[in-house]
C-alpha cells in the first residue's frame, strides 16, 4: 500500500512454474508464516537453488507514508529476519 498498491502480472503467471522450468531444485508455494518458516527450514536440508513463492496481500491504511528505505536497505532488513540475524 505504501508504494501505491499496483497490481502485478503475477496474478496471471505462476512464478513457481517458471522456477521449476528454470531448474530450481527446491520450489515451494507457501501461505502464511508457519508454512514459510517450515519451507525456509527445509532449505537447510534440500539441495538448491531454492525458490519460495509467498503471495501476499495489502491492507488499505489511511494516510500511510511512502517507503523511505532504498532497495538495498529493504533487502538487508528482509535477509536479517530470514536468517535470524540478531541485528534485525
Amino acid at each position: 500500500e505504501s508504494t501505491g498498491g499496483q497490481v502485478t502480472i503475477t496474478r496471471q503467471i505462476d512464478l513457481s512454474q517458471i522456477a521449476e522450468s528454470s531448474s530450481y531444485q527446491h520450489v515451494e508455494r507457501v501461505e502464511g508464516g508457519v508454512q514459510l518458516e517450515r519451507a525456509l527450514e527445509r532449505c537447510n536440508f534440500t539441495p538448491g537453488p531454492h525458490f519460495i513463492l509467498s503471495k501476499v496481500g495489502i491492507e488499505q491504511v489511511e494516510d500511510i507514508s511512502r517507503v523511505t528505505h532504498i532497495p538495498i536497505e529493504i533487502r538487508d532488513r528482509f535477509l536479517s529476519v530470514v536468517l535470524k540475524n540478531p541485528s534485525a
